[in-house]
C-alpha cells in the first residue's frame, strides 16, 4: 500500500504529540486545562456565539466538559458531533444534558441520536476543533480520519483549536485536504 510523505510525516507527529499529550502530570494538566479554558470563555467570538460546536474530550486532551458545561450555563445551542464511520464524516445534534450522550465511536462521547435534535445550519457559531497537535499557521494534526476537514469545507462561523504549549508545532505537514482553524489557544498565547 502506497503511503505519501505527507501522511507518513503525520503518522510520526501523531505518534510523538499523542506521547507527549499521556505522559502530562493530573496536576498541570488541570491547571493548564483551566488557563485554556478562561481565555476561550473571555473570547468574543464565544461570548457572541449563540451556538458552540464542541466535541467531548478524552482524558488526555483539554477538558472541554467544562466548556460544555458552562455553555449550558450560559444558555448557549450546543451542538456534539456523532462519526459516522461508513462515510467518515460528523453529523452534529443539540445536546442540552450529559444524559443525553453514551460513549460510541472511537470511545468518544457523542449524542443518543434519538433523543437529540439535529443541526443543519453552519453558516454561524463557534466550533472547538480537536487536534493531537496544531501550528502556529493554524494547521492541525488530527486524528487520521478526515472528519473534521470535510466539516470544515461547509462551516462558516469561526473555529478554535485547544493544545498544550508543549504540542504547539512550528509547522505541520499539510496537503489540499487540511483546513485551518482561525485561532489556537495554550496555556500560555492565544495565535489567530
Amino acid at each position: 500500500m502506497f503511503i505519501d510523505k505527507v501522511s507518513y510525516k503525520k503518522s510520526n507527529l501523531r505518534k510523538k504529540y499523542l506521547k507527549i499529550r499521556k505522559f502530562k502530570q493530573n496536576k498541570i494538566k488541570d491547571v493548564c486545562d483551566d488557563i485554556i479554558i478562561s481565555k476561550l470563555l473571555l473570547l468574543d467570538e464565544y461570548k457572541k456565539s449563540d451556538i458552540i460546536f464542541i466535541y467531548i474530550s478524552l482524558p488526555d486532551e483539554v477538558n472541554t466538559k467544562k466548556i460544555f458545561l458552562k455553555a449550558l450555563e450560559d444558555k448557549k445551542v450546543i451542538a456534539v458531533p456523532k462519526c459516522i464511520r461508513e462515510t467518515n464524516e460528523i453529523k452534529f445534534f443539540n445536546v442540552t444534558s450529559i444524559s443525553d450522550m453514551e460513549v460510541g465511536n472511537f470511545k468518544i462521547m457523542e449524542p443518543l441520536v434519538n433523543k437529540c435534535v439535529p443541526i443543519l445550519d453552519f453558516n454561524q457559531g463557534l466550533c472547538i476543533v480537536p487536534g493531537i497537535s496544531f501550528d502556529k499557521f493554524g494547521y492541525r494534526l488530527g486524528y487520521g480520519k478526515g472528519y473534521y476537514d470535510r466539516f470544515l469545507n461547509m462551516f462558516k462561523g469561526k473555529t478554535v483549536g485547544l493544545c498544550y504549549e508543549k504540542c504547539l508545532a512550528s509547522k505541520l505537514p499539510v496537503n489540499e485536504f487540511d483546513r485551518r482553524v482561525d485561532m489556537i489557544i495554550t496555556e500560555k498565547k492565544i495565535i489567530m
